[in-house]
């Protein structure tokens, strides 16, 4: 078949691919890529080892040829990661606990973000308090400049010569380069962030007041969670994982050796692990010895006939004690009574 170049974007990479056209997926993402994530099993896309994201569904890569795939968003086990390879130092995305010591306050202002709707709000809100009393003619440029700020930010505005904004504090300095003379970036700088965290925190505060909560107050404990929220919704973009776990609750329970069995046989469990508990006090406290007796034909020495019998003995007894040499002695007597040498 002819082999023509296919562009396939995996893990957030672009790859040019020469292969044919029909080519499972699977192929490509372990020889071509080196990515062991999915694995080779039953072949005809039942057992599932070789599922990989694309566009956000799970999809079976060994059944799906690389022609369907072009253009779409592939993500296997290794995107999923936090490293792109295994001698790449770990990264982390710090997600800071709001007031309610959760993480829901900068999940809810995630969403928001990426709501054009709530991004007007949250701005108009900021130009309602930032725009100084003697100067309402501000209003409408700064309007303006925070929907933009939030736009940048949120990804949904790409910088003249991009074709998909980065996103986060990147793609405000992007625009900064591309946008604003040397001389005036530093200025610049320090004003579009000072719009972008305040239209942020008006976003935080909208987004609280629609799920009944009280606005945050600006003080210090505030400023620091904004500041980390903006961090981290920054480097959320550049996260590889698409998916967020969080534990809100648990319950220990202890269980001792008679709670452990929840089956129909639990009785009979239960009695074994009584008779285990009286067998080990048995073997502390109860006495056991054993008796051997070993008889054998002996002939007395110048006899000509046999006519006598040896007797062999042996005990033993988990303790040694000298009331159990007493008893040897005693058992020996009574045994050979009557014996005559």
């Amino acid at each position: 078949m002819t082999q023509t170049p296919i562009r396939l974007t995996v893990n957030g990479r672009v790859h040019e691919i020469t292969a044919a056209r029909d080519t499972p997926l699977l192929y490509v993402l372990r020889n071509d890529l080196a990515l062991n994530g999915p694995k080779y099993g039953c072949g005809l896309g039942e057992c599932g080892t070789c599922t990989v994201l694309i566009d956000g569904a799970a999809a079976r890569s060994c059944v799906i040829p690389i022609d369907g795939c072009a253009g779409r968003d592939i993500v296997t086990l290794e995107g999923l990661g936090t490293r792109d390879k295994p001698e790449e130092a770990m990264r982390y995305l710090r997600i800071p606990a709001d007031d309610q010591d959760s993480i829901a306050g900068w999940v809810r202002l995630r969403e928001a973000l990426f709501d054009s709707a709530m991004r007007e709000e949250a701005a108009t809100r900021y130009v309602a308090l930032a725009t100084p009393a003697d100067k309402p003619q501000m209003a409408q440029q700064l309007q303006v400049t925070a929907v933009r700020a939030l736009a940048l930010f949120a990804g949904a505005e790409a910088v003249r010569g991009q074709t998909k904004s980065p996103g986060g504090l990147q793609a405000i300095s992007d625009f900064i380069e591309s946008s604003v003379p040397q001389a005036d970036r530093a200025r610049i700088s320090e004003v579009l962030l000072r719009i972008l965290n305040g239209s942020l925190f008006e976003l935080l505060n909208t987004t609280r007041e629609r799920a009944g909560l009280s606005a945050l107050k600006p003080d210090e404990k505030t400023q620091a969670f904004m500041t980390l929220s903006v961090l981290s919704l920054s480097d959320s973009f550049f996260y590889p994982a698409p998916v967020l776990l969080e534990l809100t609750d648990f319950k220990q329970v202890q269980q001792s050796v008679f709670q452990v069995a929840r089956a129909p046989g639990k009785v009979l469990v239960y009695i074994g692990a009584v008779l285990l508990i009286v067998g080990v006090f048995a073997m502390l406290y109860i006495r056991e010895r054993r008796l051997w007796v070993w008889i054998a034909p002996s002939q007395r020495e110048g006899a000509t006939t046999p006519g006598g019998t040896k007797i062999s003995l042996a005990m033993s007894t988990t303790r040694r004690t000298m009331d159990a040499d007493a008893e040897f002695e005693q058992l020996k007597r009574s045994i050979l009574e009557g014996d005559t040498p």
